[in-house]
């Protein structure tokens, strides 16, 4: 039973998202890499398998003496309940490609604020903006790393205080701000004096 599921691990995790490069992943190690143990796979509610890319879901469960794989499109998990909240958090913040956007697709006359929202990389993001400024941004990395943030004062150098310290952060590429972190790291991003 065990084998059967690996087997089925292994055909989904080589059928790459929609509207994704087509990644070769190599077999076996992509299975050992991702091996896991299940029991026993005898009830559809409590012991099954959910497998998949995030695209691409199967559901695996033994019914009477045969194996039962159910291929889904993100039917697993009934993902409308969440449109609401996650249509507004993306007016709120966006990181796609590693790069923070704060405030990316609100409407411009309109202050708002957020609290904590994970962005990729394992940051946690704060912001607060005014009619069309910004006038706060906290970002806390949970595992350290590069912080790539799209200016929010574009073309503006941007003051980042790090603990005790104090930095000026010039705009890379693509008025990209790249600040490097630590674990548990806080950063508090403005604009720099003098602008």
């Amino acid at each position: 039973m065990r084998d059967c599921a690996f087997v089925i691990l292994g055909l989904l995790l080589s059928v790459p998202a929609v509207g994704a490069e087509s990644t070769k992943i190599t077999y076996p190690p992509a299975l050992d890499a991702a091996a896991i143990s299940v029991p026993r796979l005898d009830s559809i509610h409590e012991y099954a398998l959910i497998i998949g890319n995030g695209d691409i879901n199967a559901l695996v469960y033994q019914e009477t003496d045969r194996l039962v794989l159910r291929i889904t499109k993100n039917d697993v998990w009934d993902a409308r309940q969440f449109a609401a909240a996650m249509c507004v958090s993306e007016l709120l913040l966006q990181s796609v490609g590693d790069v923070i956007r704060v405030f990316p697709a609100r409407p411009k006359d309109k202050s708002a604020r957020f609290t904590d929202l994970r962005a990729q990389g394992g940051f946690l993001v704060s912001a607060e903006c005014k009619e069309s400024q910004v006038t706060r941004l906290r970002i806390r990395s949970t595992v350290g790393g590069p912080c790539r943030v799209l200016n929010p004062w574009p073309s503006q150098d941007v003051e980042c205080r790090k603990g005790t310290e104090t930095l000026t952060v010039k705009p890379e590429a693509q008025d990209t701000l790249v600040i490097d972190t630590q674990p548990d790291d806080v950063l508090f991003l403005s604009p720099a004096r003098g602008h």
